[in-house]
């Protein structure tokens, strides 16, 4: 399993690519909300990390997600 970052912050970004773990940048938000459903959708993927405004972003998202499926942990 691996972990993802999915950010709209470029710095938050780069500080956890540095730290080993794979990463997408987004431009907006609806590169964001494609970039997590693509992440849902990968089964090799088991953290999906993401900051608090992006976070806030896609809580209604994340939250129904977190219901529903035990994997990844977000």
């Amino acid at each position: 399993m691996i972990s993802r970052v999915i950010s709209r912050d470029d710095e938050f970004l780069v500080a956890l690519r540095m730290s080993g773990f794979e990463g997408v940048y987004c431009a907006d938000v609806e590169a964001l909300n494609a970039a997590f459903d693509a992440a849902l959708e990968d089964k090799t993927i088991g953290m999906i990390i993401l900051n608090e405004k992006d976070f806030r972003t896609l809580e209604e998202k994340v939250l129904a997600v977190k219901e529903k499926k035990r994997s990844p942990f977000i």
